[in-house]
């Protein structure tokens, strides 16, 4: 269990800015990712938030980034969040805790964990520097280990006695690391707030040490075309653009989630739902179908170029 004096929930004031790093390694990895078009997306805005990624994704290809990109997003959204930090990927290990909620200290000086329902730990704000909350995003992983769906209780694995598991649950962040590095803004090349969401940044998930002038390079259509089982397969050459069908595959997909979409909304529309849990839900839905419209638009971009 959580101490019950940290936990925030949606009708509570939004707590007071601290520092979004706790401790050296944080401020480190976060300053790193100011400059790195690999780990920051969005324009920092209530319509369009910028996610930093402190994480570093133990593998890296474009559907991991935007999954864990919908998710962060559609949150900091609901909220009216303008900057958000994905701390941890999803993972299925927590701190464990004692009655009173505090975390146990092991003999060997390191904090003891439990195994865990998966999910993805974040930190929401409204602005570069200023930290409001801390968050889990319990979630379920598609056949590629990708997040796609928040968890149900019946997909649920670990559960201790009288704990209840919201697919969302958030704490005040409360930091108190003093900062060694100065501050500084988002620097990611001329212009980049134009292509945050469109172009060669979230469209265009780039590996380490590709230039931040570089743009999206459509495959020629005498280019033959890869040898794979999958449609979405992602692998090294993803720069290179899609064949033919590859773009109508993730047109048929875009119109499935479309679908799927529309339908959760009739249904919130007849039943009068409007609770947080299922607006967040319906974020999530609407940020993947934006992320897809975007790819669909790169990728017919690049057959007209």
């Amino acid at each position: 269990m959580k101490n019950d004096s940290s936990i925030w929930r949606h009708w509570e004031p939004i707590p007071p800015a601290c520092e979004p790093c706790k401790n050296d390694r944080e401020e480190r990895e976060f300053d790193l990712a100011l400059s790195n078009p690999n780990r920051c997306f969005g324009q920092g805005t209530v319509d369009d938030p910028l996610v930093v990624w402190i994480d570093r994704p133990a593998h890296r290809n474009r559907s991991l980034v935007w999954a864990h990109n919908n998710f962060a997003k559609s949150i900091a959204k609901v909220l009216g969040f303008t900057h958000t930090w994905i701390i941890k990927g999803a993972h299925d290990l927590q701190y464990a805790r004692d009655e009173k909620g505090n975390k146990i200290l092991t003999e060997s000086g390191s904090w003891l964990l439990r195994n865990a329902d998966m999910h993805i730990t974040l930190r929401l704000g409204t602005d570069l520097y200023s930290c409001r909350l801390a968050a889990h995003a319990y979630i379920v992983l598609d056949e590629d280990g990708n997040p796609t769906r928040y968890i149900t209780e019946l997909a649920r694995r670990f559960k201790q006695e009288g704990e209840a598991l919201p697919q969302l649950e958030f704490w005040r962040w409360e930091s108190y690391h003093n900062r060694f590095l100065p501050r500084r803004p988002v620097s990611l090349g001329p212009d980049w707030e134009v292509y945050a969401n469109v172009g060669p940044y979230l469209d265009t998930y780039r590996p380490d040490n590709r230039r931040t002038t570089d743009t999206y390079t459509p495959r020629s259509a005498d280019t033959p075309p890869r040898e794979s089982s999958s449609d979405d397969d992602d692998d090294d050459d993803f720069m290179e653009g899609a064949m033919t069908s590859e773009l109508s595959s993730l047109i048929r997909r875009w119109q499935s989630a479309y679908e799927d979409y529309r339908e959760y909304h009739e249904e919130l529309v007849a039943i009068g739902d409007a609770s947080p849990e299922r607006l967040i839900e319906l974020h999530a839905m609407r940020e993947q179908i934006l992320t897809m419209q975007r790819e669909i638009y790169r990728e017919a971009k690049g057959f007209l170029m």
